[in-house]
């Protein structure tokens, strides 16, 4: 289940939401606040989409870490320490992202499986392209989502899954 904490540029029906994310890179604009273990969505940009799973959105000094999906002109992927931006780990995942259609993703985090992070494209559960086990593991509260400085987003999250 999901809660809107603050959120610019939104459109909502009774399945999903949508957030429209600037060409800034900036977590000020969307926080989502998560009482789940996984979020699924939808995104559609050209490059560089990120999203923030930190345990305090108050204060991102306590655990936060940030997935990069489609960063580095497209070409690569990674999840990072977001108080310092150091690589945990990243992978080749050419075109990941399209400018014109909306690709489906998830992200799912297990504290109680040695603070495994996995990222994947497609339906919740398949197509597994990045995990993490984080031993800072911290209880993920949190998440929001940017794009790249000039690339705009578009995201759209089910109001049921995730």
């Amino acid at each position: 289940m999901l809660t809107i904490l603050n959120v610019l540029n939104v459109v909502s029906t009774a399945q999903y939401f949508t957030v429209q994310t600037p060409g800034v890179y900036s977590h000020n604009h969307t926080w989502l606040i998560v009482h789940s273990v996984v979020i699924t969505f939808k995104v559609r940009a050209c490059e560089e989409a990120r999203i923030l799973l930190t345990e305090n959105p108050y204060n991102l000094a306590t655990y936060s870490r940030e997935v990069i999906i489609g960063g580095w002109n497209n070409t690569r992927s990674a999840i990072v320490r977001h108080e310092n931006h150091s690589i945990l780990v990243e992978r080749e995942t050419r075109t990941i992202l399209q400018c014109s259609e909306l690709q489906d993703f998830w992200i799912g985090w297990n504290k109680q499986n040695g603070g495994r992070i996995s990222v994947g494209k497609g339906v919740l559960g398949s197509g597994e392209f990045l995990t993490h086990m984080d031993p800072e593991f911290g209880h993920i509260y949190g998440v929001s989502v940017s794009t790249g400085n000039g690339f705009t987003g578009e995201w759209q999250f089910s109001t049921t899954v995730g």
